[in-house]
């Protein structure tokens, strides 16, 4: 299920800049290119639940407004990256998406815990606890001390 639409990508970047990023026509007459924009939704919803599951095999179904900020920021970054000179890269658009990035990671590597409800806590948090790796056994005696016998300085 894709937590991040079309319409999310409007009213968080304004009609004005997602045209920008993926309309077609005149000048005057824009339309959005909707496939292009599912498209490169689709690829950051996807990315964005490649890192949360690493961490929760049970998937978060409807996300969060984090992980959807998220996602928005990677699919504009996606659009931005692909409309050629006049949607050249901005600073702003490269910092977002670096953070998303970044905090991601965190999140896979559990240096950052999702804001979820109880229910859905209870369940990841049970998984949560599966992944975690345990060793047992002994090392093997070291062989140093035989190493340097008869040595003498």
């Amino acid at each position: 299920m894709m937590f991040l639409t079309v319409e999310d990508m409007v009213a968080t970047f304004g009609e004005e800049e997602m045209l920008q990023l993926a309309g077609t026509g005149p000048r005057d007459m824009r339309s959005l290119d909707r496939p292009k924009v599912e498209e490169a939704i689709t690829h950051a919803v996807t990315m964005v639940q490649g890192y949360v599951r690493s961490r929760w095999p049970a998937v978060v179904p409807g996300g969060t407004p984090m992980l959807q900020g998220y996602a928005a920021d990677i699919a504009r970054w996606r659009l931005r990256g692909r409309g050629g000179q006049q949607t050249a890269m901005n600073e702003t658009v490269q910092k977002r998406y670096d953070e998303a990035i970044r905090t991601l990671r965190d999140i896979a590597a559990g240096k950052l815990t999702l804001d979820l409800d109880p229910a859905t806590a209870a369940v990841t948090g049970a998984a949560d606890a599966a992944n975690q790796l345990r060793v047992t056994g002994r090392m093997p005696d070291a062989r140093t001390p035989g190493l340097l016998a008869g040595f003498r300085p």
